[in-house]
């Protein structure tokens, strides 16, 4: 939170907005992949093995922002995490953007049948150097832990996602924000005509 009230998403976050928002279409990096028994034999040196130029293909279809995200392609095992962080948390950014929407459209009150959000993320649990078990977080789990649910949220005019630096904060931008506000400004200006009839 800063001085005047307005808020700031994590950087992994930011990227993770931008990347929904660049709306291309994630290649699915499991058919892409060659065969998995030849992982164990893959010279990432090597320009012509075809893991490391499947995981060049899918880069290069990526914006910049998801690029940033998922790093290098030449170590598999990274971007393959990263690559899974990008896809899980698009889908979780975007599904917590359309539940505040619901939510305000229904003046913000969960009835008694519905839920709060909830989304499955894997976790990985493992020994320690002590013996004893840990658990390992992702990006995705530590850039979302901790984070106001109402922050995350699409534009009421264009319906790009972003992060609601304030709380009443309805809009992306400072243009959507005059489409808005104008939208707003006609409809009271009809229903005021409509009261004097």
């Amino acid at each position: 939170m800063t001085g005047r009230g307005w808020s700031t998403p994590p950087d992994a976050l930011k990227l993770l907005i931008a990347s929904v928002n660049d709306a291309r279409e994630l290649p699915d990096l499991a058919e892409l992949i060659p065969d998995s028994s030849d992982l164990a034999n893959c010279d990432w040196r090597d320009p012509w093995n075809p893991l490391a130029r499947a995981c060049r293909r899918v880069s290069e279809k990526l914006s910049a922002a998801a690029r940033k995200i998922v790093g290098s392609p030449k170590e598999f095992d990274e971007f393959r995490r990263n690559y899974t962080f990008l896809v899980s948390g698009r889908s979780v950014v975007t599904e917590l953007a359309r539940q505040y929407r619901s939510r305000t459209a229904s003046r913000g009150l969960l009835t008694a049948h519905e839920e709060r959000f909830s989304a499955n993320l894997e976790i990985l649990i493992v020994e320690n150097e002590n013996g004893k078990l840990e658990l390992l977080t992702d990006r995705l789990s530590r850039a979302l832990i901790g984070l106001p649910v109402d922050r995350i949220r699409m534009c009421a005019v264009c319906d790009r996602l972003f992060w609601a630096r304030r709380v009443n904060s309805e809009c992306c931008g400072e243009s959507c924000r005059k489409t808005y506000n104008q939208r707003n400004s006609r409809t009271s200006q009809r229903l005021r005509r409509m009261k004097r009839r």
